[in-house]
Formats: structure tokens, C-alpha cells, sequence
């Protein structure tokens, strides 16, 4: 008899415990329904059939917070409040709590919770970056660094958005360096092409020299941002510098001259060309192919090819080389050349102009038509009172006959502007 009841009541308990989870599922479930409608009253409901979710308050604060045309503050707060009630270890919710309140203008409630919400989560890059933000809104700009550093070491949100915060919080290129940076060097050159992209050249140069002290290695090209942005903005001295730390850097890549007074950079075509800085570059051009030639005039020279398919009748002048000169001074200009087989009326030839005014034409080589050997072509010029960055250029002007389009090769080696000497001192 004992034993029938006690079978009854498992049964019973058994039928219970069954109930209870339909019950409870079935609650869910039409919780779960509501909440995908997404909408405020359907999200209330789904709150009412499952209290004990913490996402559907917090989903409901956000649609209020966000799309609500006059949201009530307090309202907002309840609803995170609840949310925080239910996972208190939820970093999230906790720092949504914290944003409502900086939104409500309750920035010493909002200060607590925000870091509540870090120590929960210490590198969460989302907490961290809500963290920062209301420091610089607070104006405790130096208080968001430590946290900014987090963000930007894992990765996750943009670094040039991290940047620009730090730029608009009024947070200076030292700090940013000395606080913010890692010692990798790629993050030096992620803040240095973010300052060049702004313009901010002397932030600019700031990062520039604390990369160089880092010893790191790293690629030539990958200071030719900076170096082209210091070209256009006529820093040519700074410009000079730059480049002279690379040449010193990389003697192996960036040759020294057969001339110490030789101003061509890799005059010889000896080593690959670097196509940027001040070093000769190369623009793709239609119906043209450009590329380095194991021979040259002589046994210590390599030179450079164009060859021309025959299919344009072009202006070409996509192969060039700056280089800083000084105003008023007489320059020596030399280069050896040779063609096969060039066509039309309009050959090809050297040419040097004032890189800021290109229509400033200061000396060019006589154009070569069919083919030719290699010969030496030369001439002098002097610069204008206001030129300091000439354009030494491969250049061909278009035909103007019928037979226009342009087919053959032409060589370039051993080139050479040279100022006049010092005067010797008495």
C-alpha cells in the first residue's frame, strides 16, 4: 500500500515537473515571438510572458532610446535597470545602463557604472570605446588613454577612428606617440599616414622621427606617403631629410650616385627602381610597357626601357624623377640614350621642367627617331628665381601627321644633373 502511494505521488510530481516546463516553454516561445516583431508593444508583451530574460528590456530601452520621437529618460534607465537586475554580470548591460545615464545628464552615476562595465569585461574594445568616449565628453581626455590603448591594440575598431577621436579630444601628437601607440611599427605608420592624411605635417614629422628612433625595420615605400605629402605642400627641406635617412637606411636599395655630385637618384638603373619619392616612377600608360634592362652603355650600367605597340598616338611623360635644386644656379645635365625602330615624326627624349609649374621648360635632349646607339646627350640650363623641385621626364609630344601612333623602343642609363662646383676656399 506504501508503495502504491509513494508510485502516485512520483507521478504526480513527474506530471507536475512536465506541466511546469510546457508551461514554461510555451511562455518562451510566445516571448520569443513578440520579441521578432521588434516593435515597443510587442516587446512588452514579451517581457510579460518572460520576465526573467534580460533581453527583452534591454531591447525594448534601445528601440525607445534610439527610434522613440520624445523618450523619457527614466523610462529608458527602468528598462536597463532591469536588464542589470537580471545578469549583473552581463558587461553590456551594464554599460548600456551607464550610456543611459550620461544621456540623461547623470554623468556621476554614469562614471561608476561605465567602469563597473570594464572590470566585467577589462578588454572589450566596444566597452572601452563607450569608456573613452564619455571621458572626452567629460573633458577627462587623459583619463580615456589608457583605454583608447586597449581598443586600438585588439584590432577591432578602425585605427584611424580611434585617431580622429584622439585628434577632435584635442590630444596631441607627443601624447598620442608617448601614451597611445604601441611600440610596434606598423602602428607608427598607421599614425603617421593618419597625419599625413590630415595635413598635419609637423605631427606629421613628430611620428616620423620617433619611428625611425624605434630601429624597426620596415619598408622604403612605406614612408613614400609622408615623403610625397611634405613634395606637394613645397616642404622641401623636410622633404630632403626624410629621404636622407631612407638613402642612409637602405644603401643596399638607394644607391649613392657614381658622383657625389651627381643629384640623380639611381642614375645607373643598378638597383630596382622604388617608384615614388626621389627616386625615378613609373605611370602605367596605354600601349606603353616600361621596364629595367640588364644592359647598359657600359659594364657598371643598367638601364631603362620603353617600348611603344604602336597603337597611340600619345602625349608620354610618365616616366619622371624630382629633384630639389636651388634657385639661381646653373645645372649640368647629361644622360645616355639609344632607340630601335621608334616611328612617326615625334620621337622620344629627356626633358626637365619646374615641378610646380610644369609649362616651365628649362632643357630637354633632341628627340630620337628610328634606331640609334647609345650616345651621350647633354645641356645646361639655370633655374628661375622661384624653382627649387625640378621634373626630369621621359617625354614624347603627339604627332600631328597621319601616320601618328607610335611604335619602337627607347633606352635610358648613366644619367646625371650636377651643380656647378663649390668655389674653392683661398
Amino acid at each position: 500500500m506504501d508503495h502504491r502511494k509513494l508510485t502516485v505521488t512520483s507521478r504526480l510530481l513527474l506530471c507536475a515537473f512536465v506541466l511546469t516546463l510546457i508551461v514554461s516553454t510555451t511562455r518562451q516561445g510566445l516571448a520569443s515571438y513578440y520579441f521578432r516583431q521588434n516593435l515597443p508593444d510587442a516587446l512588452q508583451k514579451a517581457m510579460i510572458w518572460d520576465p526573467a530574460n534580460p533581453v527583452y528590456p534591454a531591447a525594448l530601452s534601445n528601440l525607445v532610446h534610439l527610434y522613440g520621437r520624445s523618450p523619457d529618460p527614466d523610462a529608458v534607465i527602468r528598462l536597463y535597470q532591469t536588464a542589470v537586475r537580471l545578469s549583473p554580470f552581463d558587461a553590456g548591460y551594464t554599460a548600456d545602463l551607464a550610456q543611459a545615464n550620461d544621456w540623461a545628464g547623470r554623468s556621476d552615476v554614469a562614471l561608476p557604472l561605465f567602469q563597473r562595465a570594464q572590470q566585467l569585461f577589462p578588454n572589450s574594445p566596444d566597452i572601452n570605446w563607450k569608456l573613452a568616449n564619455f571621458y572626452i565628453r567629460s573633458g577627462n581626455t587623459l583619463d580615456a588613454l589608457p583605454a583608447l590603448k586597449k581598443i586600438l591594440s585588439s584590432n577591432i575598431i578602425e585605427k584611424n577612428q580611434i585617431f580622429a577621436l584622439s585628434d577632435r579630444a584635442g590630444i596631441n601628437s607627443v601624447t598620442v606617440v608617448d601614451n597611445l601607440l604601441s611600440p610596434d611599427i606598423s602602428s607608427h605608420f598607421d599614425y603617421l599616414n593618419f597625419e599625413t592624411q590630415r595635413g598635419h605635417l609637423s605631427a606629421a614629422q613628430q611620428t616620423w622621427d620617433r619611428l625611425l628612433s624605434l630601429g624597426s625595420p620596415f619598408e622604403p615605400k612605406e614612408a613614400f606617403p609622408f615623403l610625397d605629402a611634405l613634395i606637394r605642400a613645397h616642404e622641401l627641406d623636410s622633404a630632403s631629410q626624410v629621404w636622407s635617412s631612407l638613402v642612409s637606411r637602405f644603401p643596399d636599395r638607394i644607391p649613392s650616385p657614381a658622383s657625389t655630385h651627381n643629384l640623380i637618384t639611381n642614375g645607373n638603373l643598378q638597383t630596382d627602381i622604388l617608384d615614388g619619392a626621389f627616386d625615378w616612377r613609373v605611370f602605367p600608360a596605354s600601349g606603353v610597357a616600361v621596364n629595367q634592362d640588364s644592359t647598359g652603355p657600359s659594364a657598371d650600367a643598367r638601364s631603362l626601357r620603353v617600348e611603344f605597340d604602336g597603337t597611340q598616338n600619345l602625349y608620354y611623360g610618365s616616366v619622371l624623377q624630382f629633384v630639389p635644386a636651388r634657385p639661381r644656379t646653373k645645372y649640368e645635365f647629361s644622360a645616355f640614350t639609344r632607340s630601335q625602330a621608334i616611328t612617326t615624326d615625334a620621337g622620344v627624349g629627356v626633358q626637365i621642367s619646374d615641378a610646380y609649374d610644369p609649362n616651365k621648360i628649362l632643357g630637354s635632349t633632341d628627340p630620337l627617331i628610328g634606331t640609334t646607339p647609345w650616345s651621350e646627350q647633354a645641356f645646361s640650363f639655370e633655374t628661375p628665381p622661384q624653382t627649387r623641385l625640378l621634373i626630369v621626364r621621359i617625354v614624347r609630344s603627339p604627332s600631328q601627321k597621319f601616320d601618328n601612333k607610335i611604335a619602337g623602343a627607347f633606352w635610358l642609363s648613366r644619367v646625371s644633373l650636377t651643380p656647378p662646383p663649390a668655389p674653392r676656399s683661398p
